[in-house]
């Protein structure tokens, strides 16, 4: 499945600026001037060559590791593999990754299938669809909210 990117510019013009960015990915997040994705064997990618200049970059690069799902914000990754471990690793900017020392960010009590970031923290959720937010190096459950998904926004969660 072919993944495509909107420039930020022609936002007003959503049905003819679309491009078409080759490679095969089931999960996609972007921040400034940072795109990684995952494919279906779990391989992490990062999309070189982004700039103010050249939005659609150069090229897809491997990145160590195995993510089933994932999430920028600012110069921090996140993401969740298949066994529902939560992993972090702090980048200097996409064309100069540091990507070699990941941090299992939860213990095996707490098992993660989804983790999200933004501006209103870290926030993940299990497989059985309870809730939580990173607090320090603690991971808290949200007393009665459970969800199948979950976005973080400027000011809001979704």
């Amino acid at each position: 499945s072919p993944h495509f990117r909107l420039r930020k510019k022609d936002f007003n013009q959503l049905k003819s600026q679309w491009e078409q960015i080759t490679g095969k990915l089931k999960w996609i997040s972007s921040g400034q001037n940072a795109v990684f994705g995952a494919n279906t064997n779990d391989d992490i990618y990062f999309r070189a060559g982004i700039s103010e200049t050249n939005p659609l970059g150069t090229e897809w690069v491997h990145v160590t590791g195995k993510l089933s799902q994932l999430d920028i914000h600012e110069d921090k990754l996140w993401g969740a593999n298949s066994v529902n471990d939560v992993w972090a690793c702090t980048f200097t900017s996409a064309t100069q990754l540091s990507l070699s020392k990941w941090v299992q960010m939860n213990s095996y009590d707490v098992r993660l299938a989804k983790v999200v970031s933004g501006q209103l923290g870290v926030w993940a959720i299990r497989p059985d669809e309870k809730v939580y937010y990173l607090s320090g190096e603690d991971w808290i459950q949200h007393p009665t909210i459970r969800l199948t998904d979950i976005a973080v926004g400027g000011t809001e969660i979704w």
